[in-house]
């Protein structure tokens, strides 16, 4: 079986995954391309890293893709054709990973109550209350980027761009890592460390997510 790549789809209003010119996914079926893939033009694309397939999800709905013909960029591959695996809605895991990369860098800041009780419970009746919070906050102190990553795991909560939010957390879990170590060249590799073990965290809540859509 070809190498396996991370790759999420959008859902439509029926909660179905579909590609991005609209059709539906099908568990099964074989897709495949005309001609050579090319990045970003033309071809199925995948991520190997969970995290970076998520920088690039139009929705929720994860599955991996054993692509063949794969052309490799810096951060996604596309192939040529590939045969659907069984995927799963992986809202629930991206709402909680958000929260978690917000968790992450909550010492940062004083948190208000609310938004510290929202991280760990994910109670949706206080999102609103979290939203609020973001009021008064000095966006240029240090503070900065844990309440882009509170608020990004709120929105992680709305009905959209589950994904999208995911990875705006992680992406402000990082902005803080990549400021406070701008002046220091010896700390690269602390801040990759950091990256690769969110990569992990995220790689173990979908595997697991996999797994049980296969038990069911």
């Amino acid at each position: 079986m070809s190498k396996t790549y991370w790759h999420f789809c959008a859902l439509d209003n029926q909660g179905r995954p579909v590609m991005r010119d609209g059709e539906l996914v099908e568990v099964g079926k074989r897709y495949e391309i005309d001609g050579k893939p090319e990045l970003c033009l033309h071809g199925y694309h995948g991520s190997e890293r969970a995290r970076d397939a998520l920088r690039w999800a139009p929705g929720p709905w994860v599955s991996k893709r054993p692509l063949e013909g794969v052309t490799k960029g810096q951060d996604k591959v596309v192939g040529k054709a590939f045969v659907q695996q069984l995927g799963v809605d992986a809202t629930e895991v991206l709402r909680k990973f958000a929260r978690m990369c917000a968790l992450d860098v909550l010492h940062l800041w004083d948190a208000p109550e609310i938004v510290v009780r929202y991280l760990k419970t994910g109670d949706e009746s206080i999102r609103a209350e979290v939203i609020d919070a973001a009021d008064g906050v000095n966006m240029a102190s240090e503070a900065s980027a844990a309440w882009y990553a509170a608020s990004a795991a709120s929105a992680a909560s709305a009905a959209s761009a589950e994904a999208a939010a995911a990875a705006a957390a992680w992406d402000a879990a990082a902005s803080d890592a990549e400021e406070r170590y701008a002046a220091d060249a010896t700390a690269a590799p602390s801040i990759d460390l950091m990256l690769e073990k969110r990569n992990r965290r995220l790689t173990r809540m979908l595997n697991k997510a996999l797994r049980e859509a296969q038990d069911e």
